[in-house]
């Protein structure tokens, strides 16, 4: 049962079209938040949020390099968007 709660806590992280498309960007390489910001035309609290909540459930990794923090995907992101893109692809 544990296992479902957490699927489903990530499934829900995943429900958001913005978190997706952070996901989207961030799988052509390591992306700080100005870039995601103006790639997505979002506020940066709404995409320093957005990646508070991918970070937390394990989606991407942070590196801080000085005041900068860049962000990307971990393994686990990776796996998860090309399981997204045959479903999409069989789906939509």
């Amino acid at each position: 049962m544990k296992n479902f709660k957490k699927l489903a806590r990530q499934f829900k992280v995943l429900s958001d079209p913005n978190r997706l498309k952070i996901l989207h960007l961030l799988s052509s390489g390591e992306k700080c938040v100005c870039h995601i910001e103006g790639a997505l035309g979002l506020d940066q609290n709404l995409v320093s949020h957005h990646l508070k909540v991918l970070k937390n459930e394990g989606f991407i990794n942070v590196c801080k390099c000085g005041k900068w923090r860049h962000y990307s995907l971990n393994k686990k992101s990776i796996l998860c968007l090309n399981t997204l893109r045959i479903i999409s692809r069989t789906t939509c």
